[in-house]
């Protein structure tokens, strides 16, 4: 008798163990097809499709970016925007291409032109130059920009836009582990020092007081950068249910352009005809920074804006040009 008792004492607690896995087994195999129900499954549910337009959303695809933006080693061209008198020049590097999204925007409603010089990964720095890639000729090309914009008369401004952050720090994603700077002026360095800090911003003051010396340029602050790629974080989010939007502290977005803005703010004391301009306040408030608003990625990489980051910066713009007219 106690024997069979053991028996049924076992075969009780086997049963019930079975019957713990296949309840728990169940309950992940409903929740996983439940997942994967609500985002590719069904072509019209509402998360796939914010999801897919979100993933659509990416910096190659930039308008007019294969036709205006030069890569090393392509052939030197420039772009026109609009239509009727040149009122404004653009140079600069990617960001500027980006960013012309939203000019272009702007002038849509006034009879002017833009024309533009956009290279890409090169800020305006006087002799700039690349240790990892020998085709990277960024000084000889911003000095062919600057021959083709004196040309112009002097009294068409010029804006420069470009991600200055790149030759001080290297890309926020892909250089994060990086040790060693890649760009230099005169000689490549072994660490990023104080030495190197001030070649490049001694570099960047030569080259916009060249640019200023007969005509009135702007200068734009950077805008921010993100350590994701916010289209493909954004889509994340969106998949797991979560509506709250991507932001960085504003405090990260400061120290990160510290020696950007101390570069600018030292052309603007040493060079002529210099006004430095700042969209941020478009792009964040007191405390952070956004990437996306509305669950709408503002970039379309980790630091490119986008056509809804351009639609949100369309004013600035607008007054910029308005000023120009008027002046």
């Amino acid at each position: 008798w106690i024997k069979n008792k053991q028996n049924v004492d076992r075969f009780l607690i086997f049963a019930r163990s079975l019957i713990i896995i296949y309840y728990f087994l169940c309950v992940s195999l409903l929740s996983f097809l439940t997942f994967l129900g609500s985002i590719s499954f069904f072509p019209n549910n509402p998360k796939q499709k914010k999801v897919e337009s979100i993933l659509a959303i990416d910096y190659s695809k930039t308008y007019r970016r294969d036709e205006c933006l030069v890569f090393p080693g392509e052939n030197f061209r420039h772009c026109d925007y609009g239509n009727g008198d040149l009122k404004l020049l653009v140079a600069g590097d990617s960001h500027s291409n980006a960013m012309l999204l939203s000019i272009n925007n702007a002038i849509s409603s006034e009879n002017i032109k833009v024309k533009a010089w956009s290279v890409a990964r090169c800020s305006p720095i006087k002799d700039l130059k690349n240790i990892k890639d020998p085709k990277y000729v960024c000084g000889q090309l911003m000095d062919t920009i600057s021959k083709k914009i004196d040309a112009y008369p002097s009294n068409i401004p010029l804006l420069i836009i470009s991600a200055l952050n790149l030759p001080y720090h290297g890309h926020l994603i892909y250089d994060k582990d990086n040790t060693k700077p890649y760009y230099y002026t005169n000689q490549p360095y072994d660490s990023y020092n104080s030495y190197f800090y001030n070649e490049i911003t001694e570099g960047y003051v030569r080259k916009v007081c060249e640019l200023s010396k007969n005509r009135n340029v702007f200068i734009l602050r950077p805008t921010p950068e993100f350590p994701y790629k916010v289209p493909t974080e954004l889509a994340n989010r969106v998949m797991k249910g979560n509506s709250v939007d991507l932001v960085i502290p504003i405090i990260d977005y400061q120290k990160r352009n510290q020696l950007s803005w101390k570069a600018q703010d030292i052309a603007k004391q040493k060079c002529k005809n210099i006004e430095i301009l700042d969209l941020n306040p478009y792009l964040c408030d007191k405390e952070q920074c956004f990437a996306s608003k509305n669950l709408l990625p503002l970039y379309s990489d980790n630091y490119h804006i986008s056509q809804y980051g351009a639609d949100i910066v369309e004013p600035f713009f607008k007054e910029i040009i308005a000023k120009i007219k008027n002046s």
